[in-house]
This record gives structure tokens, C-alpha cells and sequence, in this order.
């Protein structure tokens, strides 16, 4: 979608969104971003989401809210199957807020320009790291969510 045929001119709008003679098609990459660093003992999991999490949550606070669920002041531990979805909800909850709507308002919102322009999709997969440094996907090892998984 990103090709000239769909990027008009800036007074075509019908044709696409105009983009300066800065920038040339395309302009989505398949380009990964990627960020190396050593694990360490302390290591519990990884949070990897679609920009649509990342618009509505920094890094800091998407760690900080699984962590929350992982060890609950009271209480017992959200179920590693179920903390890919709270992530999303949570996410999903920000975003309502910030267009002062209900969560249920939102999610009822037909697809489309309207709830497009209110948040992104958003999909959410949690890699849980276990103390010999492996890994796991899937299962008890991992869990992942989206905001299709739950809204039916």
C-alpha cells in the first residue's frame, strides 16, 4: 500500500495520504529493529508486542504491569497462559482512557477509520525464560494474546 499508486498528490487525498518528495516508496520496511544485550540471572521473560502496545505503554511500564501480575502483592499469580491478554486489555484500557470512552465503547467501535484513528492492532507474545536459561514458547512456557483473542 505503501507503492506511488497509492500516495497521491497532497490535494488527491481519495488516492492516499501525501508524502513528501523527502521520502521514496516504500516506506515499510521489513527491516527488523533488534536490540542485543547478555541475559542475566534476574531475566524472567520477555515482552514482545506490535507497535500497537508500544503506542499506548512505554517498555518500562509493559515490564513493570507483567511483573505485577507475576507477583501480586495479594493474592495469587495470574496464570502465565492469561498475562499476554492482561497486557493487551491493560493496553487496550489506556487507550480508552486517553479517547474518554468505555473499554466497551472502544471495542464496539466498528473496524474501520474510526477506531483505527483511536488505536492500532495490537498483539502481545510473552517469552517466559526459566532459571537454566532456556526458553519456551507456547504452553506453560509462554503465552500470547491480541485483541481479537478475547473479544468474542
Amino acid at each position: 500500500l505503501k507503492l506511488p499508486e497509492f500516495n497521491g498528490v497532497a490535494e488527491e487525498r481519495s488516492r492516499g495520504r501525501h508524502i513528501g518528495p523527502r521520502y521514496t516508496p516504500p516506506y515499510i520496511t521489513s527491516e527488523p529493529e533488534l536490540h542485543a544485550r547478555p541475559r542475566t540471572a534476574g531475566d524472567r521473560f520477555i515482552v514482545i508486542g506490535s507497535d500497537g502496545l508500544w503506542d499506548a505503554m512505554s517498555s518500562e511500564e509493559a515490564v513493570d504491569f507483567v511483573d505485577s501480575l507475576l507477583r501480586p502483592k495479594e493474592g495469587s499469580a495470574t496464570p502465565r497462559d492469561e498475562v499476554a491478554d492482561k497486557l493487551v486489555q491493560e493496553a487496550l484500557r489506556r487507550e480508552a482512557a486517553t479517547a474518554r470512552m468505555s473499554m466497551q465503547r472502544l471495542l464496539s467501535l466498528p473496524a474501520g477509520r474510526m477506531r483505527r484513528g483511536l488505536h492500532d492492532d495490537i498483539t502481545v507474545s510473552i517469552l517466559f525464560l526459566d532459571k537454566a536459561g532456556g526458553s519456551s514458547t507456547g504452553g506453560p512456557g509462554g503465552a500470547s494474546g491480541g485483541i481479537f483473542g478475547w473479544l468474542a
